[in-house]
């Protein structure tokens, strides 16, 4: 197979003006087959590729099928159908999520068809990309795009398919349910009346729906929905991010009820179900429902319970308006940021180019070319990401700064004054901030010289990340001189091989101290730390130089006695640095006030 192309992932404001010409198609256009040609349309605009195409599901025959199609050639192909679980249309179709080939045909990893691959060699289709259309939980059809030449779509062009997906889903459910409204409405006539509830429900659903649709094209956001729902179900609605923190609508449960056993199973089972799922919190029932973006929780929608079917189903749909809104507006976060991250990703990097050009932009933002510049890792789940950036931005306010997601981390460059108490100041006014909305933040330092050393101090900033985590830190900040060359050399090491290397060289203090309630690895830190003498340990840790030696006697018996003479001196003095180390960040919420192994 030749190489694959590379395709490029489409511009932030690429993707924010296709979702919101999709999402007026869907507000203003009531033909749903003529939506969906548009979506399709905007898709294929969007990504660049030879064609676009959307598949619905056909249960019934376990079977999917092209609906609408864009820049395909040949009938066969637009006429397709495949069992569910075959080819990249089926698969994406039966398991919900992204699948992707660069060269369908030589692909042995699908599962081919021999009639279908033939008539993909005759419309010459080469590399495929499909996202599911997902609705309450289920996955109802595919969005796909195609190319006539071998490529790879990169994460910036899945995202994007991602994006219209979601909205796609919403096209094709409006149009199901004005479908079966006119049916629903054909049968009641001629029914005399019988079936008038059920079109009630649809009808109810419906002007959700068109009130819910033009909240995507309105400016009031997430707090218009959060309105208009709570009057579609005539209760107080509330809409808390993934941590539970409040967004919009009322706050009917705390964010600390999200933490609670109860409510996190009922959240997980809604994720799974697609459906309002009741819940008990402080004697009241509630019910909540879960909104989703493939596997990623982004939401939760809070109202009193219990409610009626049709208030849960309202929900349910509402729900996945709710989610097309959080992603529309984390693409304008993402746009926002887009001039930081780009000027973040250079100076990290440390590519050659126009120096001078880089220089001039970090000096923009008040990092200096000569003057000191520290550069701080935050580490945070996917699911914190967005939060934990908003966080850190008003955090650091009118500082000079850039503040950008990279890889799993929120990461600063601060520049100057950026002394190290400076930057010790920031961060726990950082970590302050990020537990007051629910996180656990770990910070990992590196300093610079000037703009030009911004690439080294990132990652020394992100070793010491890794050697927090290693440590087993639940929260804090630390630098390089703080962790010493004990704590860099654990870094990229896991949890289970730092605890397997304590228990061989001080197990025996450990399991005594515990037992015991007393200070032996303490007093052999401090003896370490003190240069091996009795008199000086004896000051620092404020006992009599008799009791001191008592307990280096007792170490003796625990460790032997060459635990005091080289070479192992060194291991048992590498041990207790680690051990306290890892005790600074377990046992302190700074633990920087104990890092000093010196």
């Amino acid at each position: 197979m030749e190489r694959p192309n590379q395709s490029s992932s489409p511009s932030t404001a690429a993707v924010l003006r296709a979702m919101r010409e999709a999402a007026s198609d869907i507000a203003n256009v009531r033909d749903g087959v003529l939506v969906s040609r548009a979506i399709v349309r905007h898709t294929r605009r969007l990504l660049g590729t030879d064609m676009a195409y959307l598949s619905l599901n056909d249960l019934a025959a376990g079977e999917t099928y092209i609906h609408v199609t864009d820049g395909v050639r040949t009938e066969a192909y637009r006429s397709i159908r495949m069992p569910l679980g075959t080819g990249v249309l089926g698969a994406v179709a039966a398991g919900g999520a992204v699948v992707q080939t660069a060269d369908y045909l030589s692909d042995s990893d699908m599962n081919h068809l021999p009639d279908i691959d033939e008539i993909v060699r005759e419309e010459g289709v080469v590399a495929i990309m499909g996202a599911p259309l997902r609705v309450g939980g289920r996955v109802i059809g595919g969005l796909l795009v195609a190319d006539r030449t071998a490529t790879h779509f990169p994460r910036g062009a899945v995202e994007a398919l991602e994006r219209m997906a979601e909205l796609g889903a919403i096209a094709v459910e409006q149009s199901r349910l004005v479908a079966e409204n006119a049916a629903l409405a054909t049968e009641v006539k001629s029914a005399e009346g019988q079936g008038e509830e059920r079109l009630n429900r649809v009808e109810k659903v419906l002007r959700l729906d068109d009130q819910m649709v033009q909240s995507l094209v309105a400016p009031t956001g997430l707090t218009g929905v959060a309105e208009t729902l709570s009057e579609a179900v005539h209760m107080a609605v509330g809409i808390h991010d993934a941590r539970g923190r409040l967004v919009a609508g009322r706050p009917l449960l705390p964010r600390q009820a999200f933490d609670h056993w109860e409510v996190r199973a009922a959240v997980a089972s809604s994720t799974q179900s697609g459906r309002s799922v009741g819940v008990r919190w402080d004697r009241r029932p509630y019910v909540v429902v879960s909104v989703t973006s493939g596997d990623e929780h982004i939401a939760t929608l809070v109202a009193r319970g219990p409610v009626e079917q049709i208030e849960g189903q309202l929900l349910e749909r509402a729900a996945t308006f709710v989610g097309a809104i959080m992603l529309f507006e984390r693409s304008l976060i993402d746009a926002y940021n887009r001039a930081q991250s780009a000027l973040f990703d250079d100076l990290v990097s440390d590519r050659s180019g126009d120096r001078h050009a880089l220089t001039a932009a970090a000096q923009s933002y008040g990092i200096a070319a000569t003057e000191p510049s520290a550069v701080l890792a935050i580490a945070t789940s996917p699911t914190e990401r967005y939060q934990a950036l908003n966080t850190t931005r008003a955090a650091i306010r009118d500082r000079p700064a850039v503040v950008s997601l990279h890889g799993s981390e929120v990461c600063v460059i601060l520049g100057s004054p950026a002394e190290s108490h400076v930057v010790h100041a920031l961060s726990n006014e950082l970590i302050a901030a990020l537990q007051t909305e629910g996180m656990s933040p770990l910070i990992g330092i590196g300093h610079a010289d000037g703009s030009e050393f911004i690439a080294g101090a990132h990652h020394q900033a992100h070793r010491v990340l890794a050697a927090e985590v290693a440590l087993g830190w639940r929260s804090g900040y630390a630098d390089a001189v703080q962790l010493g060359l004990a704590g860099l050399l654990l870094s990229g090491t896991d949890r289970a091989t730092v605890d397997a290397m304590l228990v061989r060289t001080i197990g025996p203090l450990t399991e005594y101290d515990e037992t015991h309630s007393s200070e032996l690895r303490l007093t052999a830190w401090t003896y370490f730390e003190c240069g091996t003498h009795l008199e000086s340990t004896a000051t620092r840790l404020f006992l009599h130089r008799n009791t001191v030696r008592q307990r280096a006697e007792r170490i003796d018996a625990l460790l032997g006695p060459n635990w005091r003479r080289a070479p192992w001196s060194a291991d048992i003095h590498f041990a207790l640095r680690v051990w306290r180390l890892s005790e600074a960040g377990l046992v302190n919420e700074n633990p920087s006030a104990s890092v000093n192994t010196a």
